[in-house]
């Protein structure tokens, strides 16, 4: 019975210099890298509104069932909200020339009752 107790009470202290020993260990070393990112940003320009040779220019990462979702997703709001601003430009351009276009009417036609 002492035998058993004896050999309890070495396993618990090796046990126990083995766990300090690997937490004093551990506890100095820096700890894992920070992972290097596995994707390449997608290259539609922050500055200035995405042109047709942007979106030509445009390449997603290949992944195992097609591409990389997260990417085409952001390219595909991107384009949107360029598309939308270019829209709502092209519409107010239109109307100022329309109502341009009726003034001039209206002018040309006062200066052809004055005539």
């Amino acid at each position: 019975m002492d035998e058993v107790l004896i050999a309890v009470l070495v396993a618990v202290v090796l046990a126990g210099v083995l766990f300090a020993g690997a937490a004093f260990t551990i506890g100095r070393t820096p700890g894992m890298a920070d992972p290097a990112p596995d994707m390449v940003p997608t290259s539609l320009p922050d500055d200035r509104p995405a042109t047709g040779a942007d979106v030509h220019a445009l390449r997603f990462d290949v992944v195992l069932r097609g591409y990389r979702m997260a990417q085409v997703d952001d390219a595909l709001t991107r384009l949107a909200y360029d598309i939308d601003v270019r829209d709502t430009h092209i519409r107010a351009l239109e109307d100022e020339l329309s109502q341009l276009s009726a003034s001039y009417h209206r002018v040309d036609e006062q200066v052809s009752d004055d005539a």
